[in-house]
């Protein structure tokens, strides 16, 4: 056996094939890599990239079989002699000049390679050309009816949720999303600002019963329009198809197959009333600004819901998510006496179903701020995070967390990520900040802190940071102390209903 194979080796070696075949390589190499970069600016679709390689696979093959039969010689291409009847300075010719060929294909290969590892910016161009990383921006509502905001948005938040469902897709989170709502910039320029490769945009018509939804994928280097379809139907009766429909579509151009529990999850809505959905959407509407009179409108909203839908676990899962928020600071007088009311709905929640992520946060954080409890607040805050790691409020509670029990490492790759998928969230800033002072490295911290009020001129929490950071600076003073200024004024002097500043 071992003098067939060694005799056939040979024979592949006299006939150049191994060579024919590297050479071969080289050059498929260069041009696969040549069309993954030129292909996208051609606005060609996804799927020629695939047709390219299938070609060129099947070109190797090719390649092996003639290489094997002929042979290139200075008389041009001949059929390979017999062994016997090749004179030897042939061979050592045709040896030599496939020698050459074969050494400048592997420098090329190689210097390829070396050129993609020791190119840290061209390299992470062409991964983001190859990464499925999506934003939903807000659709246009086409009805011209500003009661029907709470539906636009709507449509947008789900189909944000159910693609974040979808393993492989990094998908923006909303509270990014909607500060492009007048689309004043170009695609390519918004996709740019969010690291995004790909959006979906579109319009929204509902007139009565009747809904037109327009999605449109786009791709963020040449604004191609890479999918769009109209749906047209009944909105009590085709609403959840609708949306689920554009998800999976969605998904299938991005070449993103779909598991079967992934399905699951992109069908599922919690409800199969249109009307509790309709309240619920309504309440998650109210809740994007957390000023106490919307709280308790969104409130009513979720009871509605369930009032409809007994079993819709979302429902009591928004309930207690907005009874938290009385609780905290987000309020300008907190009512502590609504923390068991919120862990009620959260166990409720969890009760109906065991995989919602969101409850779990709501009782990791009445552990963690209010019972002290930090064996019991990390093992939910970690739950939520695996059942659901896109809920951005909860990965900043966990952050948060981890900064206060020390472990600022973890507290970084954490907000690292949710900065990643909410890229204009002036909370994930903050806390990536903490890590950092912490560990010493204050200019990064003060960096990331006015980058959080660059995101939100207004925002209290890095106003903070800053005046507890200048407190302790010679001669920078000032800033802590009108920062204290403003604080009263916003408290009406009443030093009871501020938050404490520097101890």
């Amino acid at each position: 056996m071992r003098t067939k194979l060694s005799q056939f080796w040979k024979e592949v070696k006299r006939r150049n094939v191994h060579r024919s075949f590297a050479v071969y390589c080289g050059t498929a190499f260069l041009i696969f890599e040549a069309a993954n970069l030129i292909f996208p600016r051609w606005s060609l679709p996804d799927w020629t990239i695939d047709i390219l390689l299938y070609i060129l696979v099947l070109g190797a093959i090719i390649t092996i079989i003639v290489s094997w039969i002929y042979d290139v010689s200075p008389e041009g291409i001949e059929k390979t002699r017999p062994v016997e009847d090749e004179p030897e300075k042939a061979q050592t010719e045709a040896s030599r000049s496939w020698k050459i060929a074969t050494y400048v294909s592997i420098i090329a290969i190689i210097g390829l390679i070396l050129f993609n590892i020791l190119s840290p910016g061209w390299m992470s161009r062409y991964e983001r050309s190859m990464e499925n990383s999506i934003a939903v921006l807000p659709f246009d509502n086409l009805s011209y009816d500003a009661a029907e905001l709470w539906f636009t948005d709507g449509i947008s938040d789900v189909i944000i949720s159910q693609l974040s469902k979808v393993t492989g897709l990094q998908v923006i989170y909303r509270n990014s999303t909607q500060r492009y709502k007048e689309k004043s910039m170009s695609i390519s320029d918004i996709g740019r600002e969010l690291g995004v490769n790909f959006i979906v945009d579109g319009t929204i018509q509902k007139q009565g019963d009747r809904i037109r939804v327009v999605p449109k994928l786009i791709r963020v280097t040449n604004e191609a329009h890479l999918w769009s379809e109209v749906y047209d139907g009944n909105y009590e009766e085709e609403i959840f198809d609708i949306q689920t429909e554009i998800a999976k579509e969605v998904a299938s151009n991005l070449h993103t197959a779909l598991s079967p529990e992934e399905k699951d999850k992109i069908e599922h809505f919690g409800t199969d009333d249109p009307d509790a959905w309709e309240y619920y959407l309504k309440g998650n509407h109210l809740m994007r600004e957390l000023t106490e009179m919307n709280i308790w409108k969104a409130i009513d909203q979720y009871k509605q819901a369930i009032d409809l839908d007994e079993d819709f676990a979302e429902a009591y899962a928004g309930l207690s998510y907005a009874y938290f928020q009385l609780t905290s600071w987000d309020v300008p007088d907190p009512d502590f006496s609504l923390i068991p009311v919120a862990a009620k709905w959260a166990f409720k929640a969890q009760e109906l179903d065991e995989d919602l992520g969101e409850p779990h946060y709501v009782l990791g954080a009445i552990e963690y701020m209010h019972n002290w409890d930090w064996k019991a607040a990390e093992k939910a805050l970690k739950l939520g995070m695996e059942l659901n790691p896109n809920v951005i409020w909860g990965r900043t509670l966990f952050a948060n967390f981890l900064s206060f029990m020390n472990r600022f490492e973890e507290a970084r790759t954490i907000s690292e990520g949710s900065i990643e998928l909410n890229p204009m969230d002036p909370f994930g800033y903050l806390e990536l900040a903490f890590p950092y002072f912490n560990v010493g490295d204050t200019l990064k911290g003060i960096e990331l802190l006015y980058k959080s009020l660059e995101l939100h001129p207004d925002f209290y929490n890095a106003k903070y940071g800053l005046a507890l950071y200048y407190a302790e600076q010679e001669g920078e003073k000032n800033y802590a102390y009108d920062y204290c200024q403003e604080q009263l004024e916003l408290f009406h002097n009443d030093l009871q209903k501020m938050p404490a500043l520097f101890m």
